[in-house]
């Protein structure tokens, strides 16, 4: 009878209307919680079911204990209530490990002898842009970034702007865990038109930005590598450049506290306000990836620069060289001088004539 009254109960609870969606954003790997609060009472039974994209049983609770015998195979092991907080009517479902897969809609039911009740709560889950690569090769510049979700978009732009940017083509790959790898060719001009290239990888929750800048420092006493975000208020974000993605450069806290690590304290000159970095005394070994990263609860903006430095051609000293050729010249021209005018003293023109007509002739003239 009592497996009778608990179907009956359960007809009860698909006819029943869902209260309006509560959105939850978990990252990738991480723990998440999904809310759900009921009327506390006895005889509490809790059913979590995935309603999209496809229906799957995710975790019940009845009979004072977890019912897991017909729970999805992919939620083994991953999810839990918090058992000691029933009694209060708090039948939130800690879901563990999230996966892309777990992305959707889920459906809170909930039951007392007080009353039934459910709710929707819409899971979404973010994989962010962390790492972009951008290789350079010949006239074709391709930029690309792995394990995304969702779906990021990209995009090329240039600075100054220009139609380059647009004439790149976009390839998205599927991995097994459903996660995005992306990849992107740019064909670039055969003449260098002196532009900066930038590869863009966003999402919902994430944005990164890499700069290759052919910028080639001949002086390396001083060098201006700018942070580009102007849409970003830096009053509410904190400030990080980095090197290599290792080393710390700067770290500038909201409250407009700069800290410039032991490291670098000799070649940073500056921080601006809009925090361009400007650098000084620069070394040949000192040319990298250099990294703006702006942070503001959880999300973070960065650009990356690629500074190449390179030993400045040495420019001819003229001055020089013509000093150069005229002290091994005049010499010569004195001892030429000395030797024909003691052939001619001597009257010896015609034996010198037979050795030399040019000596023949300097005399007789």
């Amino acid at each position: 009878m009592a497996a009778i009254d608990r179907a009956v109960l359960l007809l009860t609870l698909l006819w029943t209307p869902a209260r309006g969606d509560t959105v939850i954003s978990c990252d990738l790997k991480k723990s998440c919680m999904l809310p759900c609060r009921f009327q506390a009472g006895d005889e509490k039974v809790i059913h979590w079911i995935q309603e999209k994209p496809v229906k799957a049983q995710t975790h019940s609770y009845y009979y004072k204990k977890n019912q897991l015998a017909l729970q999805s195979q992919r939620f083994k092991s991953r999810t839990s209530l918090f058992l000691d907080q029933l009694s209060t009517g708090n039948a939130s479902l800690q879901l563990r490990g999230v996966e892309a897969q777990d992305e959707g809609s889920y459906r809170c039911y909930t039951s007392t002898s007080n009353g039934h009740d459910q709710s929707i709560v819409s899971l979404h889950v973010d994989a962010q842009v962390r790492e972009v690569s951008v290789n350079w090769t010949g006239n074709r510049m391709t930029c690309s970034s792995d394990w995304i979700y969702p779906e990021p978009v990209l995009t090329w732009s240039t600075d100054p702007s220009s139609t380059i940017a647009r004439q790149y083509n976009t390839t998205v790959k599927i991995t097994e865990e459903h996660l995005y790898n992306i990849t992107s060719s740019l064909m670039l001009p055969d003449s260098d038109e002196g532009l900066n290239y930038s590869c863009n990888i966003s999402t919902r929750s994430s944005w990164r930005k890499i700069t290759l800048r052919q910028q080639s420092l001949l002086n390396m006493d001083h060098a201006k590598i700018p942070c580009h975000a102007s849409s970003v208020s830096f009053r509410d974000f904190s400030l990080i450049w980095s090197f290599n993605h290792s080393q710390i450069i700067v770290n500038r806290s909201r409250t407009n506290v700069t800290k410039v690590s032991d490291q670098w304290k000799q070649r940073v000159k500056e921080v601006s306000e809009s925090g361009d970095l400007f650098l000084q005394g620069l070394k040949p070994d000192q040319g990298g990836i250099f990294t703006c990263e702006l942070r503001q609860a959880g999300k973070a903006h960065l650009t990356e620069t690629v500074l190449r430095i390179t030993k400045d051609r040495p420019t001819p000293n003229i001055g020089g060289i013509i000093t150069g050729v005229l002290l091994v010249c005049l010499p010569l021209i004195f001892i030429w001088g000395y030797y024909k005018n003691q052939i001619c003293a001597t009257g010896q023109v015609k034996n010198a004539c037979h050795r030399s007509k040019k000596v023949c002739m300097d005399c007789l003239t």
